[in-house]
């Protein structure tokens, strides 16, 4: 988290999502491809649970400070969209927890991959909404001063 938060800190947000994402895109490429007899090497699993790791510690920290900055003059959706991430976090695990074991470690790759890169595009998606919204704001504020 802690190097995310300083790449956050220096460049935005924007990358560390960026980053973040493409992580968890690329352990479900890893867990695709890689034979079994790889993944168990540790020269392979630690690099790989670093790439989780960080992946993870930004979905744990930066992603929450983004909805926090969609939400900062409304708490209550602010409170609903911590919500919807906890919600969906949690039913994201159940699922895995029950599904994974039942299915090819190929299929369960493929939603890894599939997911981050639908999680990507939706991040992108919702930050252009934003900066359309922000820019039509900053438009009427001006349009509003010049009358």
């Amino acid at each position: 988290a802690a190097p995310a938060a300083y790449v956050a800190m220096k460049n935005g947000k924007h990358p560390a999502m960026l980053f973040g994402g493409l992580c968890f895109a690329v352990t479900g490429l890893v867990l695709y491809f890689a034979k079994d007899r790889v993944l168990s090497r540790w020269r392979v699993i630690i690099p790989y649970l670093f790439i989780y790791g960080m992946g993870r510690g930004i979905w744990e920290n930066t992603n929450k400070a983004v909805v926090a900055d969609l939400y900062i003059n409304d708490a209550d959706q602010a409170t609903t969209g911590f919500t919807v991430i906890s919600f969906a976090s949690g039913a994201a695990g159940a699922i895995g927890y029950f599904l994974f074991p039942y299915v090819l470690r190929s299929v369960a790759a493929t939603l890894i991959f599939t997911l981050a890169m639908f999680g990507l595009m939706c991040y992108l998606n919702v930050t252009m909404m934003e900066e359309r919204r922000l820019s039509t704001t900053r438009d009427t504020e001006m349009a509003t001063k010049l009358h």
